[in-house]
């Protein structure tokens, strides 16, 4: 077969010239045409199927900000184009990239007839002029309190300033933030002129930074962009540039005021001129106020009454963060309007504030007794709080309730009684947590069993309702009538049983029955 393809083609090639030479010329090769295309077909085929390929200069195809590299391509003229002129530019004809942003970009080569090429660089930022830690910044809170814990929830008491050391021990930064915080952040630059913020922060929920805080570079507003992108509910920290400054020769102020809670910050990369030496302005020392009421961690009012806060610090300032319960003056003196619990945020200018937390109490009717539930546990004595925060340790809350207890314990509580008379009996408390981490109403008969003085009480039809604190976090606690009881002179008893795990239970109360 070989052999009788070439002797055709030589045939065909023969009676080509024969004609040629006869004026016919111009006839095109049918033969060859029929065997292989034509000229011009099988070089359009070929151009299409043919990659464009893209080489760096020197392979270069890492960037410092301000750099550039030029590129060259296989095929000669090719259209360059930048897949991120924020990362970096190209000049479409002669393919000299330039870097402007620190990122990953593709650059590509195109051209009638060919497949584009493509090729990545990387741009990274140049050292910085200088490092600025935000434990160095004046930490304002909004409401007085550094949340502390998950996600912003409060774990304990916060602390005087919202720095957080790594679980390893080995680093510190600043967090978490409630909505209003405010970290302003100084430094010295040794010149003036075009400058990159960018921020080290740490997220626990994927967030986008422009709408979990805005940002001021000496008093003008800044347009902030980027992502944090968590996977799961772990601390995950980013570079997040904060945009294009323009600093001044001396001192410089960064300004972060939080939207949301949730964000860490540890330090700022400041990207200055050349040669630009940038330091630190620590935030002046403060010392914290200190509210010194007696039993400050168990205050209590009733509706109606007063309560003063003290402290040796003078000329403070106190606010309330719900004034339908309790208002508070311009000299500290709280009152309270309605049952519930209130914070009071106790500040001056330059310190460190306080804060306190009331419990404002129904208005006690004329010969009513309240019984402490607490006085029924003793130091050994066998209830322990279970509810699921606690994983089955601990004991009663702060010395002042009773967390909820395993069933089978029964809650003992006594009180002395000059005469005798039948009385009303109340608790006052709140349900348990289940076990989804949800409040629910309890059923008093299915959940515990009562006696007052070795006489059954009947708990039946009787609810301690969810009833939701104005905050949004957790149940408050409600008074809930138990039932009529006859109370003797002298010591009387009353003993509640968990029959699941019990209720969270602050006092019982007994008042008089109107005549």
């Amino acid at each position: 077969m070989k052999k009788t393809k070439t002797l055709a083609l030589l045939s065909s090639l023969a009676l080509g010239m024969m004609l040629a030479s006869c004026g016919g010329g111009t006839q095109p090769d049918t033969s060859k045409g029929s065997e292989e295309g034509t000229p011009s077909t099988s070089a359009a085929v070929s151009s299409q199927q043919e990659k464009i390929q893209i080489t760096a200069e020197g392979d270069k195809k890492t960037l410092i900000i301000g750099e550039s590299v030029k590129l060259t391509a296989s095929v000669e003229g090719v259209t360059f184009a930048s897949g991120d002129e924020k990362i970096a530019t190209v000049d479409p004809t002669t393919g000299v990239v330039s870097a402007v942003g620190a990122g990953q970009v593709t650059i590509s080569a195109t051209k009638d007839g060919y497949k584009k090429g493509t090729l990545s660089i990387t741009v990274n930022r140049p050292a910085p002029s200088g490092k600025v830690e935000f434990e160095a910044a004046d930490h304002y809170s909004a409401d007085g309190w550094y949340a502390t814990g998950f996600m912003g929830m409060e774990f304990g008491n916060g602390s005087a300033t919202p720095v957080t050391t790594s679980e390893d021990g080995a680093t510190t930064y600043i967090g978490s933030f409630g909505e209003g915080d405010k970290e302003t952040l100084k430094f010295t630059s040794s010149k003036a002129g075009e400058a990159e913020l960018v921020a080290y922060i740490g997220a626990q929920q994927t967030v986008t930074v422009s709408e979990a805080m805005t940002a001021k570079f000496n008093g003008a507003d800044l347009t902030l962009s980027g992502e944090i992108t968590v996977d799961g509910y772990s601390l995950t920290w980013a570079e997040i540039s904060l945009g294009k400054v323009n600093l001044v020769a001396g001192e410089n102020t960064l300004e972060l005021t939080m939207v949301s809670g949730g964000l860490s910050l540890d330090y700022l990369n400041v990207y200055g001129p050349a040669e630009t030496t940038v330091t630190t302005v620590a935030a002046p020392a403060k010392e914290t106020i200190v509210v010194t009421n007696e039993n400050r961690d168990n205050l209590s009012i009733e509706v109606g009454d007063t309560l003063q806060i003290t402290s040796e610090t003078t000329g403070l300032t106190y606010t309330v963060n719900d004034e339908t319960v309790a208002s508070v003056s311009e000299t500290g003196l709280v009152t309270g309007l309605a049952t519930g619990q209130v914070k009071i945020t106790v500040r001056k200018e330059g310190m460190y504030s306080d804060r306190i937390t009331i419990n404002v109490t129904p208005k006690k009717a004329v010969g009513e007794i309240q019984v402490e539930a607490e006085t029924g546990v003793t130091e050994d004595g066998a209830i322990k709080a279970t509810s699921p925060w606690s994983m089955g340790g601990g004991t009663p809350a702060s010395g002042t309730t009773i967390s909820t207890w395993p069933a089978g314990e029964t809650l003992t509580v006594t009180f002395e009684a000059t005469e005798a008379k039948e009385m009303k009996l109340y608790m006052t408390g709140k349900p348990r947590m289940n076990s989804s981490y949800q409040y629910e109403d309890m059923d008093l008969s299915t959940a515990v069993s009562l006696k007052f003085n070795t006489v059954d009480v009947s708990l039946a039809g009787k609810t301690l309702p969810a009833q939701a604190l104005s905050s949004g976090w957790g149940v408050d606690y409600v008074q809930v009538e138990l039932g009529t009881v006859n109370v003797t002179v002298g010591t009387n008893t009353i003993a509640m049983t968990a029959i699941e795990d019990g209720p969270e239970l602050d006092y019982f109360s007994l008042k008089p029955i109107a005549a």
